[in-house]
């Protein structure tokens, strides 16, 4: 058995491929195996923060510490361009941990109305993880857009029947909705049963821009019959009757990530609808939705009369500042605490939030976070937490000795086909995982319990005087590793003697 030390400087090259020599005859026969035992490197000061390479990422995050017990929120494994795709990762998949259906009795303080977000912050870019509470608030000419629509004396919205012809009507609601913990309600009276030749058409649901007929999420009624609109697509609703019911409460709600729509028998809690699973597909939480009602009524008809719409209420997104390009977080009002709102929305439901990195230091480390577990003691509306330290990740998850110098009997597969798959032959002599050494985040280690030697595919000897290697992550070949140093030890076991 042959035993091979590898030592390289300054392993920060375009392609990762590197050559050393051993200054002495090296004969590996045919037949013989070849294993790597331990492995050691020194990294560069700064790490990345862009193309980086995530394994998948658990956090334990509580919606309220005093009530509840931790739930997992899943970072998704893949190579992210920025920490800003990271952030984005982590806003959606920390609201898909939100539960908001009017049934759920479970929740002493629910997720309805909670909400959590991230920011790189202006001044010094570290990374501000918040979360923030927001209120039920009924829609009324205040916080609403009106054309062709009066507002009675209970509240009701009522679309106004034209004299002649036709005309369009429309609700809009004029601040984003949650980007989190949904929850919208209303009834609906309709009392069209039939209406084969569409007098009265209308919409409800989410929309993109302020304004906007172009529903992306919701329920449309046309030529008398339901359907559930998603992207521009449509599904018939086969039994509608539960939209007849105007005593029936309409929500919309989030549920494993999901947007869903039920309508519920208020005087039992009984469900009498509810869209599949997977209706509303694409919804996600970094995008701001405004909801509203629009439709068309044509002139008195008879037995046509406008649906109307009753004890409205929305979760609108609080904290959030007006720019030119869109909505996004006043970071001001988290730090303030002050629950600042762009029309003064009052009260909402205090809470204890904890935020617990014990199961990904990487995430933690690399976000710049020095603490374990962020949260607030006492229950209040919002919080925010910024990192110590700037973002930089030194990520080493899954890793491979890739020997271009040998033919090796390796193999990987992957569900990609086509050019670039990931999927054939390669020269990977192992997979490994290193270690940070404790106390020292600067050195990663890794020590194999015992050979696992793979076959070469040799004919004849060969001489490895000149070797050449890369480490590669599998996942991402391209993806280049930058140490200062490295050091491998390699073992070549030859076959016996004849």
């Amino acid at each position: 058995m042959k035993q091979l030390k590898v030592v390289a400087n300054s392993y920060n090259n375009e392609n990762g491929l590197m050559t050393v020599n051993f200054n002495e005859q090296i004969l590996v026969k045919p037949g013989s195996k070849i294993a790597m035992d331990k492995f050691s490197m020194d990294v560069t000061q700064k790490g990345v923060t862009s193309d980086i390479v995530l394994a998948a990422q658990n956090i334990l995050v509580t919606c309220d510490d005093l009530t509840q017990s931790p739930r997992i929120v899943s970072i998704d494994a893949g190579t992210y361009a920025t920490v800003s795709d990271i952030l984005e990762e982590w806003n959606q998949a920390a609201n898909a941990i939100l539960e908001t259906s009017m049934l759920i009795t479970t929740q002493e303080v629910p997720d309805n109305g909670l909400y959590f977000g991230s920011d790189l912050e202006d001044a010094t870019n570290k990374v501000q993880l918040l979360w923030g509470g927001c209120p039920m608030d009924t829609l009324d000419a205040t916080n609403t857009s009106l054309e062709e629509v009066t507002i009675d004396a209970s509240g009701t919205f009522i679309p106004t029947t034209p004299v002649s012809g036709s005309s369009d009507w429309f609700i809009d609601t004029n601040v984003p909705i949650i980007r989190g913990g949904v929850d919208i309600r209303y009834r609906l009276k309709d009392i069209n049963v039939t209406d084969l030749n569409n007098y009265s058409q209308y919409s409800i649901g989410l929309v993109e821009t302020l304004n906007s007929t172009d529903l992306i999420y919701g329920i449309r009624r046309f030529a008398g019959l339901f359907y559930i609109v998603n992207l521009g697509s449509e599904i018939q609703i086969n039994d509608y009757t539960a939209f007849l019911n105007s005593s029936y409460i309409h929500q919309f709600f989030v549920d494993a990530g999901e947007l869903r729509f039920q309508i519920v028998d208020p005087f039992d809690d009984s469900q009498k609808f509810i869209t599949p699973t997977g209706s509303f597909s694409g919804f996600d939480f970094n995008t701001s939705y405004f909801f509203n009602f629009y439709g068309t009524i044509y002139q008195n008809v008879s037995g046509i009369v406008p649906p109307e719409f009753i004890d409205a209420e929305v979760i609108f997104q609080t904290n959030i500042t007006q720019l030119n390009t869109g909505f996004t977080y006043d970071m001001a009002s988290f730090i303030q605490k002050n629950h600042l709102y762009m029309i003064g929305i009052p009260d909402v439901l205090n809470r204890t939030v904890l935020i617990n990195f014990q199961d990904c230091p990487t995430l933690q480390e690399g976000l710049g976070f020095r603490s374990i577990a962020y949260g607030n003691q006492n229950p209040q509306p919002n919080d925010v937490y910024t990192a110590e330290e700037l973002p930089s990740f030194q990520i080493y998850y899954e890793l491979a000795l890739d020997v271009p110098s040998l033919q090796l009997e390796s193999y990987i597969a992957s569900t990609n086909k086509g050019v670039g798959a990931l999927s054939g032959r390669k020269n990977y002599l192992c997979y490994f995982v290193p270690q940070r050494v404790e106390g020292n985040k600067l050195i990663f280690v890794f020590n194999s319990t015992k050979l696992d030697f793979v076959d070469l595919s040799l004919r004849d000897s060969i001489d490895l005087n000149s070797m050449q290697f890369r480490v590669v992550f599998p996942a991402s070949p391209q993806s280049v590793l930058n140490v200062q140093n490295l050091s491998f030890n390699l073992y070549i076991q030859e076959p016996p003697s004849l």
